[in-house]
């Protein structure tokens, strides 16, 4: 985390953390909704539960824990300037941060395997040879990539309280490199954000169901494509995240975006 700015910046002892706080609570308020849905048609309707949907519950516990962390982070500074804030707000801002990020990264990774957990089911001794490969290789890469980013952010300073507090002595990884990791993990998240929404559609379009149930099943899929949004989004605010004297303010919209 940042050191206190040297000196005060534009717009005063603003205060934007309230809007990250906002997209959290929402998100999560609606990922519950979605999750408790398709649970209760699992356990009451169809009366079978499958690692796919104890893997959504997972990544929606994590989830959770990430909002709340980012809630936390948000009371202690994050959304202020670093100028305006002690270094005990800075420092636990920034560690809450961490935490928040780590968080939010798995339970994102861990709701992609679920989809395509589900819709290697969906189409289980069905041909497409092609789009299981498609989905195995999907389940492949977004595990490698964000075990990497998530283990990254954790160690990426010795010792790792280093990363809230760059006062006390250690190293940490240059910044160029965490870049470059956060624009892998970004590019990752917006191309299997897409491609999540476009195979469902295919495979829905194929089944025999009642063309109502196909928009249905395939507009709620194609929600991914607002991920893949965000996921630009969050690229789109990786540069201006650098800037290492105020990223209590400076972090907040790439914290949104990826909320």
């Amino acid at each position: 985390m940042s050191s206190p700015a040297s000196a005060p910046l534009a717009g005063g002892n603003e205060d934007i953390g309230y809007r990250l706080v906002a997209v959290a609570v929402a998100t999560i308020s609606i990922a519950s909704i979605i999750v408790a849905i398709r649970l209760y048609v699992r356990v009451k309707i169809v009366r079978v539960v499958g690692w796919d949907d104890w893997l959504m519950l997972f990544s929606l516990v994590l989830g959770i824990v990430a909002a709340a962390t980012e809630i936390e982070a948000v009371s202690l500074g994050l959304g202020r300037h670093a100028y305006y804030l002690t270094v005990d707000q800075t420092t636990g801002a920034g560690e809450y941060e961490a935490i928040s990020s780590a968080f939010s990264i798995m339970s994102l990774c861990f709701g992609k395997i679920s989809i395509c957990i589900s819709l290697l089911r969906i189409i289980r001794g069905a041909g497409w040879r092609k789009l299981k490969l498609a989905l195995y290789v999907t389940i492949i890469v977004v595990s490698i990539v964000n075990a990497l980013v998530t283990i990254m952010t954790l160690v990426q300073c010795h010792p790792i309280t280093k990363i809230w507090n760059p006062s006390i002595p250690g190293s940490c990884l240059n910044i160029d490199v965490q870049k470059d990791l956060a624009y892998l993990q970004g590019a990752v998240s917006a191309f299997t954000d897409f491609e999540l929404s476009l195979l469902p559609i295919l495979v829905f379009q194929s089944l025999q169901m009642d063309k109502r149930s196909k928009v249905v099943l395939s507009s709620l899929m194609g929600i991914g494509f607002l991920t893949g949004v965000t996921a630009i989004m969050r690229i789109v605010y990786i540069e201006p995240y650098a800037r290492l004297d105020d990223m209590t303010y400076t972090s907040i919209n790439l914290q949104i975006w990826a909320a």
